[in-house]
């Protein structure tokens, strides 16, 4: 496979039905963007994810197997942001028409690149796929 580890389902899902939480360290925009430049700057693969503007989850060292889960630009699952005691967490849950048995989890990384070099093929092979890890 060309996309990463991948992760399947190894159960059937209904539409909407919570999968599993996406955790990891919770670091600040800047630190995320110093780990890019430095800690990752030569790694094929980095599992950040936006909370929201100012704070990401690194997932890269530790975290939940959520974070084998790839990119496509029609996916089968969402990612959703919980405020638990008073904290931010993201968890992955089933898309409008569930998940089957094996099936591979996918969700759209609405990925934003820090520039024009840093963008990433997307290897989807989804009928509507849009060529580049980008914003819709």
């Amino acid at each position: 496979m060309d996309r990463g580890f991948g992760l399947r389902s190894k159960r059937l899902f209904k539409p909407d039905e919570l999968i599993l939480e996406y955790t990891g360290e919770i670091i600040t925009k800047d630190e995320c963007l110093a780990r890019i430049l430095t800690t990752y700057k030569s790694d094929k693969c980095s599992y950040l994810l936006s909370i929201d503007k100012s704070l990401f989850i690194d997932a890269t060292r530790r975290g939940s197997l959520a974070r084998f889960v790839n990119h496509s630009c029609e996916p089968n699952c969402r990612v959703e942001k919980w405020i638990v005691g008073g904290k931010p967490r993201m968890a992955l849950f089933a898309g409008d028409r569930g998940i089957r048995v094996m099936e591979e989890l996918t969700f759209n990384y609405r990925f934003e690149s820090f520039s024009q070099s840093n963008a990433e093929e997307c290897r989807c092979r989804s009928a509507s796929c849009r060529g580049l890890l980008r914003r819709n």
